[in-house]
């Protein structure tokens, strides 16, 4: 009795056919792969986080900057700007406090948000400068409170031991 076996050829050729036919399959999902990936190209995640981040990085550092004008004393930002909320009689170069740092805070944003023409408004809480309820306030390209924002940062700075702080804030507009 003879069993009908198929033939090692055909065999042979079956198995052929079936990888080709895997490969087809799996190079038609690359090509699927490929367009749905051009479509939707791919966020780079380090680059947000960066933007996301810049307001903070910049007015945290912003306020540790030493004033040129100060440079025997060695007052920075922070402490011109608590000086001039508790209207200490802090005077650099015969420039009161207050003004100093009004100059100081446009330089530094004239040479950097302003020179790469950021849409921005870098203003302070809590001060009462020149006159009760103004603040400084440094605004380019039209930035102002109702505009809607890409980024913000802020830095808190206490008036210890007054229970009062004040805030250095930076609006970046979209």
């Amino acid at each position: 009795m003879r069993k009908n076996r198929p033939s090692k050829s055909r065999k042979s050729q079956m198995e052929a056919f079936g990888l080709a036919l895997i490969v087809i399959i799996i190079i038609v999902g690359f090509f699927l792969f490929l367009m749905f990936r051009i479509k939707n190209p791919i966020q780079d995640y380090k680059k947000q986080y960066i933007a996301e981040q810049m307001a903070s990085n910049y007015v945290i550092s912003v306020t540790g900057i030493d004033a040129r004008e100060c440079s025997a004393k060695s007052y920075t930002i922070r402490d011109l700007l608590i000086a001039c909320a508790r209207r200490d009689n802090v005077q650099c170069s015969g420039i009161d406090a207050c003004e100093l740092v009004n100059q100081t805070l446009y330089e530094i944003t004239n040479k950097s948000l302003i020179a790469q023409e950021f849409k921005f408004r870098l203003f302070t809480q809590g001060l009462n400068w020149p006159s009760a309820g103004e603040e400084i306030n440094i605004e380019h390209r039209g930035c102002d409170e109702n505009d809607p924002k890409d980024q913000s940062g802020y830095a808190i700075l206490p008036l210890h031991p007054v229970p009062r702080q004040i805030k250095l804030i930076l609006d970046i507009c979209k």
